[in-house]
């Protein structure tokens, strides 16, 4: 890890989304965290919800597109569904 800010976030967003994020439910476009690792099968499969492992998801890809916007990362943030619709 380096000392910057924006390398942080950078260096959270790519450890989250390298272990932890899958798509959701075989629904092409979309991604959700697995909330073990590794992962087990009931995780991998969804069928085990956890909130805050989604909410931990989105808050390292929204901190690294706050202090580094980019392109890349507002399409990704834009594939973690929401309960909102």
């Amino acid at each position: 890890m380096t000392g910057g800010w924006a390398d942080r976030a950078a260096d959270a967003e790519r450890a989250v989304l390298t272990r932890h994020a899958r798509r959701a439910l075989a629904v092409p476009g979309t991604e959700l965290g697995v909330n073990s690792w590794p992962p087990s099968r009931l995780h991998r499969v969804f069928l085990g919800w956890n909130y805050w492992w989604q909410a931990h998801l989105l808050d390292c890809l929204v901190g690294a597109g706050i202090i580094e916007p980019r392109t890349d990362r507002r399409r990704r943030i834009a594939t973690i569904p929401t309960l909102s619709g």
